[in-house]
């Protein structure tokens, strides 16, 4: 399905159909529980476009900075996770605030987010440095 896709856009189509399709299916298991809280399908929407374009932040980050990252001895792999988590995590930041909402409300919760964000990126990495995508 990618193959059509430029080389270096491909991570980033895939992380906007990756995160856009997780929060789909979110929605299609919470549906009960959407209905009652009165959203409407264009708060889904809204979230699906935002998770959507997080994730191809995070995919063009990767494309652009992660060669030039992995390849740094040992750590490179952890770096280029860390980075392309941490580009997708302040796009859904930012896409959020343009919405009026937030994850972060305090200290507290930003101290959250780092600490969520760095061990997702130290995964990507551990699993990049395994070999599976590169």
């Amino acid at each position: 399905m990618l193959e059509s896709v430029p080389p270096k856009l491909r991570p980033a189509v895939g992380g906007a159909l990756l995160f856009g399709g997780v929060v789909i299916l979110r929605a299609v298991f919470a549906a009960p529980r959407i209905a009652q809280s009165g959203l409407g399908i264009e708060s889904l929407a809204l979230a699906v476009l935002v998770a959507a374009a997080a994730g191809a932040v995070g995919g063009l980050t990767y494309s652009f900075f992660g060669e030039r990252l992995v390849d740094i001895p040992t750590i490179g792999p952890y770096l280029m996770g860390i980075v392309s988590v941490s580009a997708y995590m302040v796009a859904v930041l930012l896409g959020l605030a343009a919405l009026g909402e937030s994850l972060v409300h305090n200290g507290r919760d930003m101290v959250i987010v780092v600490v969520v964000t760095l061990i997702m990126g130290l995964a990507a990495g551990s699993g990049w440095k395994s070999g599976r995508p590169r």
